[in-house]
């Protein structure tokens, strides 16, 4: 019968409807996403709604502190006021992606202690998150060490090249015994 193979419901129809959406599953709930999205200027993207989505749920966590030790990173009644640099909307935005509360909090004090910059502050917090330690290499260490070695020249600009070459010598043998592990993981 051909009509009633036209007039049956098309199976594939059915199917795409229901469908997975592509992409990466939203991470903020959509109530969440929603009012986030009211509050932000028509030309702001979903990554600058998703940022501060973040930021909005580590300031929720973050408020009640009564002690106002998280100043450094939003206050409040600046922020009421519309004063300019009255939040870090990029590191709350990253603290914000940590799940555990208490986790935040600790991350949200240390980095108000130390007052990094953005960039250095955002490197740690994703470290953190994903638990992955630095990762250094040759040229890294080397500035490093050709900082260190310029800053005691400053201070003792009479120390003689073999004076030099003695301490990186006895830094090869820390580092031998460092790989052997018969040193702890920190050079002393």
């Amino acid at each position: 019968m051909i009509t009633d193979a036209m007039t049956a419901p098309s199976p594939i129809s059915e199917e795409s409807s229901e469908k997975r959406k592509r992409g990466r599953p939203p991470r903020l709930e959509t109530t969440i996403a929603r009012q986030v999205g009211e509050g932000a200027s028509p030309a702001a993207g979903p990554r600058a709604r998703v940022n501060r989505g973040f930021a909005i749920q580590a300031m929720c966590v973050l408020q009640e502190d009564e002690a106002g030790q998280y100043g450094w990173l939003f206050e409040t009644a600046a922020m009421t006021r519309g004063d300019p640099h009255s939040f870090r909307p990029s590191i709350l935005a990253e603290l914000g992606r940590i799940d555990d509360e208490e986790l935040l909090k600790e991350c949200a004090r240390i980095i108000c202690d130390q007052k990094p910059t953005a960039r250095d502050a955002i490197i740690r917090i994703r470290r953190l998150r994903r638990r992955s330690p630095p990762r250094g290499d040759a040229e890294q260490l080397q500035s490093e060490l050709r900082r260190v070695l310029n800053e005691y020249l400053v201070r003792f600009p009479e120390t003689p090249q073999s004076a030099l070459q003695e301490a990186v010598a006895g830094l090869t043998v820390d580092i031998d015994a460092w790989a052997r592990g018969l040193m702890r993981k920190t050079l002393p």
